[in-house]
């Protein structure tokens, strides 16, 4: 709003940034992002909300659609799934048994172009990895930090494996940043993926690839 004023722009008579908050509060009352109880105020003294919060004392909602209405005209939920589902992804077999899934760590971004600049996100983790269960990395005669080889007919990937708890046995889970654009071809998850989508929403397969994990030698 300060560009817009000294720009001599009218319908910017904001004197804070409190007041273009408040805006922007007001119109979303009646929304299904309802925050017009909301306030800098507020943030600065309760702290975070989840919302809807509809008035000045609501304190926020806990769970969205607890009373059975929903943002439609009829106020009813509204399931919109295909006649026919039909799973296209890649089968495993005894070659390729473990499903990939490819996706983010919490501190970066796409193929780290910008966010890979930045120190301090690149030290929450700092190298790519395979996470991958404790029951498939006793198999393969893995241990934690063991370099492994992620493999099928695509191509291949080398990383540092992390024994977990958390992940299904049968899964494995690979970081999508790294890549091409950092010079960095052997962690590059793309080396695995296919060129699959998804034939009504146009969504590539990137969430199941068939794949084996050797100890690198």
């Amino acid at each position: 709003w300060r560009f817009a004023q000294k720009m001599g722009f009218s319908g910017f008579d904001y004197q804070n940034v409190s007041e273009v908050y408040d805006e922007h509060c007001r119109l979303t009352k009646n929304t299904n992002i309802d925050i017009s109880g909301l306030s800098h105020r507020r943030l600065r003294e309760e702290g975070s909300f989840q919302w809807p919060v509809t008035f000045e004392d609501h304190p926020g909602t806990k769970r969205l659609f607890t009373d059975h209405q929903f943002y439609t005209l009829s106020g009813k939920a509204q399931f919109n799934t295909p006649v026919n589902i039909i799973n296209r992804s890649e089968p495993t077999d005894k070659t390729h048994p473990l499903i990939l899934m490819t996706g983010r760590i919490r501190d970066q971004w796409h193929t780290m172009t910008r966010s890979g600049k930045v120190n301090k996100l690149n030290t929450h983790v700092p190298e790519p990895f395979l996470e991958i269960s404790h029951f498939d990395a006793i198999e393969r005669n893995l241990k934690n930090g063991d370099l492994a080889v992620i493999k099928n007919l695509r191509g291949e990937v080398r990383v540092k494996v992390r024994v977990s708890m958390d992940i299904k046995s049968g899964v494995v889970f690979l970081p999508m940043h790294w890549g091409k654009i950092l010079n960095q071809d052997f962690p590059r998850a793309n080396n695995l993926t296919q060129a699959l989508i998804d034939p009504v929403s146009k969504q590539p397969d990137y969430k199941f690839s068939a794949v084996q994990v050797v100890k690198y030698r």
